[in-house]
């Protein structure tokens, strides 16, 4: 879409070109007949000029978008109005007096407006025995943040079923660069310790992708059953690791590497699958490498899907979450007190950089529920972190489900909810939190 906006302005140059060109020479023209007293005024032109190819307004908020606009052969004022606006997003209309090229449009969208995008909107600038020039623009209704997304699913969730099997367990979940969502998890039968694991992926509009495994969904890709997907990641060349644990008592861990239609990738480690090592809880993808980390050890398995030997990471404690991030990891932890987060390098030491000597904390503001866990986390292409987290009375005990955002250097986003924070359920209720995903 973006490339599509920059083509219409160029052809909107050239259009400007052209009636610049053909005035020109209508003028000389009317030159060489001798008999004029001067030359002839051209036909007006007006090009307008806007900043940004997706804008977006918040419910119950308002935007300004700068416009400006070019003159030939027109000195007179110019009106610019906004097309194509959904019900209950409003923007008043601004004329461009003679002398000036400049204006700001105002955007509001009311506390009635639904979430909704990306919205194909125009703005277009008029004036007398001139074209109209329009401008092509994207345009997203977005809830205040920290509220759900109305505009996807039921009312901002999705209720999904992958396999026919009375239980489902989801563990894993990324949005990739298409906005699909990619998750797994396993399926099984109350009372059974067997389980079956699976991967799926949803298209935009939040359907079963067909061009992914059998209509967007992968069962079997197990060296032996019962088995579960445990986490999920992106390989940086539009496929996936796996990463996998048997049910059968052993608790081995191993990774599968598939690509983007989720066929195997067979020049991965045995055809696809890494050897096996000990059960693991929380990975990360690190360029080629993924690193997966237990109670007791870490585990690195190099882009070939070979074991590294003797591998070791910095020691942040009572581990609950890992993800990859650049040439490092952020590590999220269960401790009693603030909710905490460490940056760790690829050389195994704490980014000094992120946080207060490479130390994330966000403050814990159920006293009542003293256990922070920070249970996943997630990075969006700008560095800006998300977090699941829950405030605990203590582990496996009731908990208060918690959304956090931080910014690249290890800081909360203000701006989000409360300081950064925002309850995943009403106030009073609990809950677990899951997986995040941006």
């Amino acid at each position: 879409m973006q490339r599509h906006s920059g083509m219409l302005s160029n052809r909107q140059d050239l259009t400007l070109i052209a009636a610049l060109g053909g005035a020109l020479l209508f003028a000389a023209c009317g030159d060489d007949g001798g008999g004029q007293d001067g030359p002839e005024t051209g036909t007006p032109v007006i090009s307008l000029v806007a900043d940004d190819a997706s804008l977006r307004v918040v419910v119950g908020d308002e935007i300004e978008v700068a416009v400006s606009v070019e003159r030939a052969d027109y000195d007179g004022p110019v009106e610019v109005v906004v097309d194509g606006l959904p019900e209950n997003v409003v923007a008043d209309s601004v004329v461009i007096d003679g002398g000036d090229s400049d204006a700001v449009l105002v955007i509001r969208a009311s506390e009635q407006a639904l979430t909704q995008g990306p919205l194909a909107i125009a703005l277009r600038a008029s004036a007398a025995d001139a074209e109209p020039s329009v401008v092509d623009r994207r345009l997203y209704v977005a809830g205040v943040p920290g509220s759900f997304d109305e505009s996807y699913g039921d009312a901002g969730m999705l209720n999904l079923k992958p396999l026919d099997l009375p239980g489902q367990g989801l563990a894993a979940a990324v949005m990739d660069d298409q906005g699909r969502l990619v998750f797994g998890g396993y399926g099984f039968i109350t009372g059974s310790p067997d389980g079956i694991a699976f991967v799926a992926r949803l298209d935009a509009n939040g359907e079963y992708d067909p061009s992914f495994g059998v209509g967007g969904k992968l069962t079997g890709l197990v060296k032996e059953n019962p088995s579960r997907v445990t986490r999920l990641l992106p390989d940086g060349e539009g496929g996936y690791r796996l990463v996998m644990t048997t049910g059968d008592g052993s608790a081995l861990g191993y990774v599968i590497a598939i690509d983007g239609n989720g066929d195997l990738r067979t020049s991965y480690g045995d055809n696809g699958y890494s050897p096996d090592f000990d059960s693991v809880f929380w990975c990360a993808q690190v360029g080629a490498s993924t690193l997966c980390e237990g109670f007791d050890s870490v585990v690195k398995v190099d882009g070939t899907g070979q074991l590294v030997p003797d591998f070791e990471l910095f020691d942040a404690g009572a581990v609950r979450s890992f993800y990859g991030q650049g040439d490092g990891v952020l590590v999220g932890t269960s401790v009693e007190g603030d909710f905490t987060v460490h940056r760790v390098t690829a050389t195994g030491a704490l980014d000094t950089s992120f946080g207060v000597d490479g130390v994330m904390t966000i403050p814990n503001n159920y006293p009542d529920r003293p256990l922070a866990q920070v249970t996943d986390l997630s990075v969006d292409s700008l560095g800006r972190g998300l977090a699941t987290a829950s405030a605990s009375v203590s582990v496996g005990g009731s908990s208060t489900p918690v959304l956090i955002r931080f910014n690249p250097d290890g800081t909360a986003v203000s701006g989000f909810a409360d300081g950064g924070r925002a309850l995943m359920l009403p106030e009073g209720e609990s809950g677990s939190a899951g997986t995040a995903t941006m």
